[in-house]
């Protein structure tokens, strides 16, 4: 915590009065230079980064992603699903559905009623393996059904439970190992527009999230420095030294001046390698 009478400074933590829900997050990691803010050159507005706690962050950004590869990915949920049910049309003689078609049809009429309907059209031999398809096609629109609609960890573990059960891959620990592994995975290959803090102050639990690509301006009249009861609507609760600081910094500025090039660059390479091996001489070399 820095010392009471010290400046505001780049590297400041600050939390503000509202509640976290109005916004990304209400703890800020302030970008403006120091130079900018002992010589007022901000005009009274600060650049900050959200701080937000990673189970949150987790929640809210990753979550979604690893739910939606697991419904609409390949060999996702609604894949194996549309397959099921060209399967079971081709027993009862009928023509495959496209895609679109084949989800239209099971949310409009639901799995039961498709088979009820089809299963006449089925040969004797081919009922056994009609009923397995019929049990597989109602196990995987059960899991679709529960696709969750809010953020909750109990709902998502619902969803994969019931889409690894439906498709045939049952977790062997549960989804608790499951989000658990996906979480490791996700701290070593994070990605770039994020910056990873083990902790902002002693007052908050370990684990944040620096998100880069949420920048936004506060005021700095605002900011209480040392006064916990100020009528202020934002005070310094820490400060972020090196090397975090600049790292934090240093990626933030990358994430927003990575350039990207055209294909024809990474072509013209190729074709000018291969010239260049083309020039060599070869005749003195092993075959």
């Amino acid at each position: 915590m820095p010392a009471p009478g010290d400046s505001l400074r780049q590297g400041d933590v600050v939390q503000a009065d509202r509640p976290a829900d109005e916004g990304l997050s209400d703890l800020y990691f302030i970008a403006t230079g120091d130079c900018d803010v002992a010589n007022d050159k901000h005009f009274g507005k600060l650049l900050a980064l959200p701080l937000v706690p990673l189970a949150d962050y987790y929640l809210r950004f990753r979550v979604p992603k690893l739910l939606t590869e697991l419904r609409v990915g390949k060999n996702g949920l609604e894949d194996q699903s549309v397959f099921v049910l060209n399967e079971a049309l081709r027993l009862a003689g009928e023509n495959a559905l496209p895609y679109k078609d084949g989800l239209a049809w099971m949310e409009r009429s639901g799995p039961a009623t498709i088979c009820e309907h089809l299963r006449p059209q089925v040969g004797p031999d081919s009922l056994k393996q009609f009923g397995q398809l019929e049990q597989r096609l109602i196990c995987m629109c059960t899991a679709l059904n529960s696709f969750p609609s809010n953020g909750s960890i109990a709902a998502a573990a619902t969803f994969v439970k019931q889409a690894k059960d439906a498709v045939g891959e049952r977790l062997k620990n549960g989804p608790k190992a499951y989000f658990e592994k996906d979480l490791q995975n996700f701290l070593k290959s994070s990605p770039k527009d994020i910056f990873l803090l083990s902790e902002i102050s002693l007052d908050h639990d370990p684990g944040f999230v620096v998100a880069l690509r949420f920048p936004e301006q506060i005021n700095s009249a605002d900011i209480s420095l040392d006064d916990s009861t100020s009528s202020r609507r934002l005070r310094r609760i820490s400060r972020i030294v090196y090397p975090y600081s600049t790292g934090i910094l240093h990626q933030f500025a990358n994430l927003f001046t990575t350039v990207g090039f055209p294909d024809e660059q990474k072509d013209s390479l190729t074709i000018a390698a291969e010239l260049i091996v083309q020039a060599w001489e070869w005749e003195d070399a092993p075959s």
